[in-house]
Parts: C-alpha cells; sequence; structure tokens
C-alpha cells in the first residue's frame, strides 16, 4: 500500500499481500505435484523388489485348527524367491526327500510368482498413470 499527499490509499500489484488466489493456487499444485512425486518414488520403491514365499503345513487339519496367524503356526517354508526390480532373481526350490524337486509345489510357487511380478507391473504403471493424470489436472 502507498499513501498519497491527498490521504488516499491505493494497492499497487506488487504491493498486494503474497497470498494472492493465484499465488495460493500455484502453491497448492506444486504442494499436490511434490505429494504425487513421493507417492510414485514410494510405490516404486515398494515395487523395487517382490518376496514370494511357499509354504506347506503337516496337514490341513492342523493349518486350519491353528489360532493365530496361519503362515506362522504348524507351517513350512517350501519354496522362496525374491526377485528385484532389475531382474536379479533369488529362488530356493523345493526338493523332497529323496533331493528330486517336489514339482507340485514347484508349479504352485512358479504361478504364485508369474502373479505377484504381474502386479507389481501393474500396481507401478496405475502409479504412474495417476501421477500423470493428476498432474495434468493441477496444472
Amino acid at each position: 500500500m502507498a499513501a498519497h499527499d491527498d490521504n488516499v490509499l491505493s494497492i499497487s500489484p506488487a504491493a498486494q499481500a503474497p497470498g494472492t488466489t493465484r499465488g495460493a493456487s500455484g502453491r497448492f499444485s506444486e504442494n499436490i505435484l511434490a505429494r504425487l512425486g513421493a507417492l510414485l518414488s514410494k510405490a516404486v520403491e515398494d515395487a523395487a523388489s517382490i518376496e514370494v514365499r511357499t509354504y506347506t503345513s503337516g496337514s490341513a487339519d492342523t493349518a486350519l485348527a491353528a489360532t493365530g496367524d496361519p503362515v506362522t503356526q504348524n507351517m513350512r517354508l517350501r519354496a522362496f524367491t525374491r526377485a528385484a526390480f532389475d531382474g536379479d532373481t533369488e529362488t530356493c526350490v523345493p526338493l523332497k526327500a529323496d533331493g528330486a524337486v517336489d514339482d507340485v509345489i514347484w508349479e504352485i510357487h512358479k504361478e504364485a510368482t508369474a502373479a505377484a511380478r504381474a502386479d507389481r507391473v501393474r500396481a507401478v504403471d496405475a502409479a504412474i498413470s495417476a501421477v500423470q493424470k493428476i498432474a495434468q489436472a493441477v496444472k
């Protein structure tokens, strides 16, 4: 604000408060974009690797009768896969008592691993798409 000799106050654009509608809108958009970037970063970080564990139980009755988390009670880890985003993979293959691969459990584990990888791709694609759409909307 500037005072004139005739005691009239005028407001020039440079003297307006920084919280104008356009300034607030721009800050809001920047804040939204920053948050979206953080969410996308978190989604990519979460998708950086997947782990698939395949368990068996001593018997169906024992596993179903267990109280609490069935994965931690009466279960035995039989196969494990960890796959990094860059393709590096670690796998523990299930074996029978005679040392041969347990084909039934291995097939179940391979299907679960393939589904987890496909889910990861869909999740990352959905996150990127959402960020792009919202970024366009706030521009």
